[in-house]
């Protein structure tokens, strides 16, 4: 289909793959990047948590977990997916720190 209403062409194929399977044939590896960063965070906020021993490591967990489905959403979808995972992580690493 051309859009009739832009000022140049735009095709768009129903059959098209979605942007985030073009995004992984330009770089396989991001996805093993992003899996390998998050396990490493997570484990920091983790062991912060014990280590601190608070009351507060359920919450941790729960906003880590969260991020971590956020973050796996994030590679199959949008890059925004992933920093609103981020940002889930940096927050679980907030709660384990002030508490």
């Amino acid at each position: 289909m051309i859009d009739p209403d832009s000022s140049r062409n735009v095709h768009r194929h129903l059959d098209a793959p979605p942007p985030a399977a073009l995004a992984a044939e330009r770089d396989p590896e991001a996805g093993l990047r992003a899996t390998y960063t998050f396990l490493i965070a997570t484990m920091v906020v983790l062991g912060l948590g014990l280590v601190l021993g608070t009351a507060m490591l359920g919450a941790a967990v729960l906003v880590t977990v969260v991020a971590a489905i956020v973050l796996v959403a994030g590679m199959s979808s949008a890059r925004t997916w992933a920093l609103v995972g981020t940002g889930l992580l940096g927050l679980a690493l907030l709660v384990v720190l002030v508490s």
